[in-house]
Protein backbone atom coordinates (compact mmCIF):
# COMPACT_ATOMS: atom_id res chain seq x y z
CA UNK A 1 0.00 0.00 0.00
CA UNK A 2 2.80 2.18 0.54
CA UNK A 3 3.75 2.68 -3.32
CA UNK A 4 -0.41 2.84 -4.30
CA UNK A 5 -0.64 5.60 -1.99
CA UNK A 6 2.25 7.92 -4.22
CA UNK A 7 1.38 6.51 -7.23
CA UNK A 8 -2.73 6.22 -6.48
CA UNK A 9 -2.39 9.79 -5.78
CA UNK A 10 -0.54 10.57 -9.08
CA UNK A 11 -2.92 8.77 -11.11
CA UNK A 12 -5.79 10.51 -9.44
CA UNK A 13 -4.03 13.80 -9.74
CA UNK A 14 -3.77 13.20 -13.41
CA UNK A 15 -7.66 11.76 -14.13
CA UNK A 16 -8.73 15.10 -12.76
CA UNK A 17 -6.72 17.07 -15.10
CA UNK A 18 -8.66 15.11 -17.52
CA UNK A 19 -5.68 12.82 -18.80
CA UNK A 20 -6.09 9.38 -19.49
CA UNK A 21 -4.86 6.12 -17.64
CA UNK A 22 -4.35 2.93 -18.81
CA UNK A 23 -4.31 0.21 -16.70
CA UNK A 24 -3.56 -3.34 -18.33
CA UNK A 25 -2.21 -6.57 -17.26
CA UNK A 26 -1.24 -9.48 -19.11
CA UNK A 27 -4.66 -11.48 -18.54
CA UNK A 28 -6.62 -8.07 -18.48
CA UNK A 29 -8.89 -9.10 -15.60
CA UNK A 30 -8.58 -9.60 -11.95
CA UNK A 31 -5.29 -7.36 -11.70
CA UNK A 32 -6.14 -4.85 -14.04
CA UNK A 33 -10.00 -4.78 -12.60
CA UNK A 34 -8.80 -4.18 -9.07
CA UNK A 35 -6.78 -1.40 -9.85
CA UNK A 36 -9.18 0.24 -11.75
CA UNK A 37 -11.51 -0.44 -8.94
CA UNK A 38 -8.86 1.27 -6.44
CA UNK A 39 -8.78 4.04 -8.56
CA UNK A 40 -12.61 4.53 -8.39
CA UNK A 41 -11.94 5.07 -4.18
CA UNK A 42 -8.81 7.19 -4.41
CA UNK A 43 -10.69 9.77 -6.97
CA UNK A 44 -13.31 9.75 -4.89
CA UNK A 45 -15.38 9.01 -7.93
CA UNK A 46 -17.21 6.04 -5.79
CA UNK A 47 -17.08 5.21 -2.09
CA UNK A 48 -18.40 1.83 -1.87
CA UNK A 49 -17.10 -1.67 -3.00
CA UNK A 50 -20.17 -2.75 -4.60
CA UNK A 51 -20.57 0.17 -6.79
CA UNK A 52 -16.80 0.22 -7.66
CA UNK A 53 -17.42 -3.89 -8.92
CA UNK A 54 -20.63 -2.84 -10.36
CA UNK A 55 -18.84 0.31 -12.50
CA UNK A 56 -15.64 -1.96 -13.70
CA UNK A 57 -17.97 -4.52 -15.00
CA UNK A 58 -20.12 -2.60 -17.06
CA UNK A 59 -17.06 -1.75 -19.30
CA UNK A 60 -15.33 -4.94 -18.53
CA UNK A 61 -17.93 -7.98 -18.39
CA UNK A 62 -16.16 -10.85 -16.01
CA UNK A 63 -14.12 -8.32 -14.19
CA UNK A 64 -13.26 -8.82 -10.49
CA UNK A 65 -14.59 -12.84 -11.17
CA UNK A 66 -13.49 -14.31 -8.59
CA UNK A 67 -14.78 -14.94 -4.93
CA UNK A 68 -11.21 -13.83 -3.70
CA UNK A 69 -10.89 -10.43 -6.12
CA UNK A 70 -14.33 -9.85 -4.76
CA UNK A 71 -13.44 -9.94 -0.99
CA UNK A 72 -10.17 -8.33 -1.98
CA UNK A 73 -11.90 -5.53 -3.84
CA UNK A 74 -14.26 -4.97 -0.67
CA UNK A 75 -11.51 -5.09 2.18
CA UNK A 76 -9.38 -2.30 0.05
CA UNK A 77 -12.49 0.10 -0.56
CA UNK A 78 -12.98 -0.19 3.44
CA UNK A 79 -9.44 0.40 4.10
CA UNK A 80 -8.99 2.68 1.24
CA UNK A 81 -12.16 4.75 2.50
CA UNK A 82 -10.19 5.57 6.07
CA UNK A 83 -6.98 6.41 4.31
CA UNK A 84 -5.95 10.26 4.29
CA UNK A 85 -4.75 10.17 0.93
CA UNK A 86 -7.96 10.01 -0.90
CA UNK A 87 -7.51 12.75 -3.58
CA UNK A 88 -9.36 15.73 -2.88
CA UNK A 89 -10.68 18.11 -5.62
CA UNK A 90 -8.36 20.92 -5.42
CA UNK A 91 -5.86 19.66 -3.89
CA UNK A 92 -2.78 18.22 -5.48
Amino acid sequence: MRTWSAQGQELSVQLHAGRRVVVNCIGGLGRADTVASMLLTQTGEIADAESEMLAVRKVRAGAIGTAEQEQFTRRLAESLSNMDFIYERGRS
